[in-house]
């Protein structure tokens, strides 16, 4: 039901089918209230072995679930959920042509059903057969020209695989046969922003909203537009509302996970992803994405759950046996990543996926040779994967040989002159290898080719600070920023370059930006204070950030020498001590550590001690100015 006038509509392309029940009976009360101890069958039959199937499917009982759903068909041969089991089935067994071979049966016996269409069109573009198979999906549209529910189906299955132009057309096609079809627009806004075109997006959604002035979906859509426009606070705020006003809508959740990732506000997304995920267990997007998050933030455990309760509800989706070999990857359990990787392969046998991954696994065995044998594949399958590429690229510069990368990655230079991505791996080379002009050369030209390529922006950045072209280095991280405003990383680098220029403003500036991007971000809290202290600045705000820093990472030994530090300064000098020591203790060969107790101990009066460290840190080439303090406090002691 529809709440505070927005759409019903739950179900978008973005929700997977909801899962049959995995019960193939049910209990029927007898007149006395008991439970008979016979069970009576469903009304259909038919269903009760495509469950059974299905259960047996997802406890790896294979020939069990293809007897039951062969049952299936012989109960009911139009049933289009056997069908689907049982070429799942071959699938997953390496066996396409049978696979096609029942779905075919499958479509002679439902010719007007597109489920069965979209089937067999999967497995053609897993074996690489995409003329074929889009040749069979045109087909049964321009049987069905007014098949809503087909064009959206079909242009669903273009979407989640990437091609937008192909998914847009269909989408269009049945735009024809219903103009006011508000899903049909709906996927179209979708299609538009994922390619980039925000206006025509924007057209969309005006319309759908004048058609449904409080439609839930066009608000998502508005929220995912600000996304693409780099604007996810905004999104935020969009989806918020959304969310309020349509609370059982996993979508809406599911994106405000998107934009709080975005905003670095990862708890908060954490928190989305699980809401989705009650409100739609099964929803494929989710399910990744959480295991995705895990990932990020080091909560392999909840990633290896996420991951194998996935693959057990869609057993033939290669991605989804990927990501889970990803997770066993992480925890060091090659073995059984490679299996999966293995399984993916195998049904998807022209998915360079499986490859990629094959080939991490073999470096994460230091297997070079295999690895490279992989990774070379993956190219042959996308000659532009950059993944692959830049994969290459690692192996040679982990194993010395930079030179035959630099050679092969010419090559793909050559091929294909206007990637970027090439341009910015042969960069890299370059520089591992010390020729930093022709490094210089090629990350410029990366930029120019994709000007929004912020890691080249970085790169090109720290070539310049190698070679002192601080000016130089100041602008390109500037660019960066530009692009990422909230990076704590880009603040500090840039804090710290405008502070060995001696402008203290706008290095304080950075590193404040950089704490309120990130309020944890202890070495910001650090700088300021010391900033403090070198611009002869005000002691008690240093004292602030001082102890924040310290408050933040305990047991650093720089957090602890600034706050000691400041404390000397501040005439704290009994405070100070003892962190000093601590310093000195942790860090004896540290020069700026012995020379800051040698002055606190001079200040106190135990001038023995204090000679013994103020020596050390001369000894251990103290820098200027410092070194002419240690020498006018040793002058003095003596």
């Amino acid at each position: 039901a529809a709440k505070a006038g927005k759409s019903s509509r739950k179900d978008n392309h973005l929700r997977p089918p909801k899962a049959i029940s995995a019960h193939p009976y049910r209990c029927r009360p007898n007149s006395g209230g008991k439970i008979r101890k016979n069970f009576a069958p469903f009304q259909q039959p038919a269903n009760a072995y495509v469950n059974l199937g299905l259960v047996d499917l997802s406890m790896n009982r294979g020939d069990e679930a293809a007897q039951n759903f062969r049952r299936a068909i012989e109960i009911d041969p139009h049933s289009i959920s056997a069908f689907s089991g049982l070429a799942t089935y071959f699938r997953l067994q390496n066996r396409a042509p049978d696979s096609l071979q029942i779905l075919q049966k499958g479509i002679e016996a439902n010719p007007d059903r597109v489920e069965l269409q979209i089937a067999r069109a999967d497995v053609l573009y897993a074996a690489q057969k995409k003329e074929e198979a889009a040749a069979s999906l045109k087909e049964f549209l321009d049987r069905h020209p007014k098949s809503t529910d087909g064009a959206l189906a079909i242009g669903d299955f273009y979407t989640q695989r990437g091609d937008g132009e192909a998914a847009a057309a269909v989408y269009r096609v049945g735009m024809k046969a219903d103009p006011k079809n508000v899903p049909l627009r709906e996927r179209l806004v979708e299609c538009y922003t994922d390619s980039g075109k925000l206006t025509e997006a924007e057209a969309l959604i005006a319309e759908i909203i004048r058609l449904r002035p409080k439609d839930a979906v066009a608000g998502i859509a508005r929220a995912r537009i600000r996304l693409a426009e780099h604007k996810p606070e905004e999104a935020v705020e969009i989806l918020r509302q959304e969310t309020r006003d349509a609370p059982d809508m996993w979508q809406g959740h599911f994106f405000l996970a998107v934009a709080y990732r975005q905003t670095q506000q990862v708890g908060q997304a954490k928190g989305e992803l699980q809401e989705a995920l009650r409100i739609s267990p099964n929803a494929l997007l989710v399910r990744r994405a959480m295991t995705e998050l895990s990932l990020q933030t080091g909560d392999v455990g909840v990633a290896r759950e996420t991951a194998e309760r996935t693959v057990q509800l869609y057993p033939a989706s290669p991605h989804d046996h990927v990501l889970l070999g990803t997770v066993m990857l992480r925890q060091g359990q090659v073995p059984a990543a490679r299996d999966q990787f293995e399984a993916a392969r195998q049904l998807a046998p022209g998915d360079p996926e499986p490859a990629l991954s094959l080939g991490m696994a073999a470096v994460a065995e230091r297997k070079w040779t295999e690895a490279e044998q992989q990774f070379e594949g993956v190219l042959k399958l996308n000659p532009r994967s950059g993944t692959a590429l830049g994969a290459l690229a690692d192996l040679w510069f982990a194993t010395g040989q930079v030179q035959k990368g630099i050679a092969r990655v010419t090559q793909q230079v050559t091929a294909y002159p206007d990637d970027a991505g090439p341009h910015f791996i042969l960069a890299s080379l370059y520089a591992a290898a010390g020729r930093l002009s022709d490094a210089k050369d090629q990350f410029g030209r990366a930029i120019q080719l994709n000007p929004q390529l912020v890691q080249a922006y970085t790169r090109l950045a720290d070539l310049h600070q190698r070679l002192g072209e601080i000016d130089a280095a100041l602008a390109r991280y500037e660019q960066a920023l530009a692009m990422e405003p909230k990076s704590v990383l880009l603040h500090s680098i840039v804090a710290d370059l405008y502070s060995r220029k001696g402008d203290i403003a706008k290095a304080r500036k950075h590193y404040e930006q950089a704490l309120t991007a990130d309020p944890s971000f202890a070495p910001a809290a650090n700088n300021l204070a010391w900033l403090e202290l070198q611009s002869n600045g005000n002691l008690d705000i240093a004292l602030s950030w001082a102890q924040k820093a310290k408050e933040l990472l305990p047991d650093s030994t720089a957090t602890t020498d600034t706050l000691a530090w400041v404390e000397y300064k501040k005439g704290l000098v009994s405070t100070a001590i003892p962190l000093l020591k601590e310093c000195v203790q942790k860090a004896p060969q540290s020069a700026v550590y012995q020379y800051h107790l040698g002055m606190a101990l001079a200040a106190s009066g135990t001038a023995a001690e204090a000679k013994a460290h103020l020596t050390t840190a001369l000894r251990l080439k103290l820098d200027q100015p410092e070194s002419e303090d240690a020498r006018r406090a040793l002058s003095t002691l003596n």
